[in-house]
């Protein structure tokens, strides 16, 4: 289905034309797209098997259109933030649910800048609220205390970020 020129529908193995059906509404499309993404045009919604999608600050289901609402009101987004000279550690409520069916969704991350503003690495998901805030504060406090300010967590020579057990190991200077 994925990669079908544009106009040309997707067929099952049986040779029919394959089709996504809405839970919530009813409608049905043809639309290869729709059918890989389980995606309704009409409800602006995505389903798929493992459950709602996306969550409010509270963990609570909501649609799509109200995660676009609240995704672009930066003060509901923004959980923390904190700079250690020229490195950034935000965390920040995603709504999306980061648990692929098993167990409640991780909706918030906690994220590491270097000093150019480019992502140095993702520190980890929370599925509440207080347990993003502890984690904001304990990545605040190992950056504050393993990071060498002049020279911040180095990438290695491929460009992915160095880990803290090889950083640990192989002090940079």
């Amino acid at each position: 289905m994925v990669g079908e020129e544009p106009g040309v529908h997707a067929r099952t193995p049986g040779g029919e034309l394959a089709s996504f059906t809405c839970p919530k509404c009813g409608r049905t499309s043809h639309n290869p797209m729709d059918v890989f993404e389980q995606y309704c045009d009409t409800c602006h919604e995505w389903f798929n098997a493992y459950g709602p999608m996306h969550y409010d600050r509270a963990g609570k289901p909501i649609s799509t259109m109200q995660w676009s609402e609240l995704h672009s009101d930066h003060s509901y987004v923004r959980v923390a933030e904190t700079y250690r000279e020229n490195i950034r550690v935000s965390t920040v409520w995603m709504g999306v649910g980061y648990s692929f069916g098993v167990g409640p969704p991780s909706t918030f991350e906690t994220a590491v800048f270097g000093p150019d503003g480019t992502l140095s690495y993702v520190k980890d998901r929370y599925r509440t609220l207080a347990a993003a805030i502890r984690g904001h504060k304990g990545e605040v406090l190992w950056v504050t205390r393993n990071t060498p300010f002049s020279n911040p967590r180095p990438l290695s020579p491929a460009g992915r970020v160095v880990s803290r057990k090889y950083h640990a190991r192989k002090r940079v200077t």
